[in-house]
């Protein structure tokens, strides 16, 4: 499972629409595998179509608007915000 963290300044991202960068962690048997941190477009559709190119299950986040949370949804990305 990979998850997503959104980042701004080593922080969680208090909104993800505004978010440029995420952390990614490969979960294996419930242990961190692997974490890099990758760069996101400016623009809601690249940013998913980025969170998708790395293959992700879930993006933790603060704040995120409804039309950008549906578009993750479709996806099959589970948001948990806050």
């Amino acid at each position: 499972m990979k998850i997503a963290i959104a980042t701004w300044n080593g922080r969680v991202s208090p909104v993800f629409d505004v978010s440029r960068q995420v952390l990614v962690l490969e979960v294996v048997d419930s242990q961190v595998a692997r974490r890099c941190e990758e760069t996101l477009g400016e623009v809601a559709q690249s940013k998913v179509q980025r969170l998708c190119e790395l293959q992700v299950n879930a993006l933790l986040c603060g704040a995120i608007s409804r039309p950008l949370a549906a578009m993750l949804a479709a996806r099959s990305i589970e948001v948990i915000p806050f």
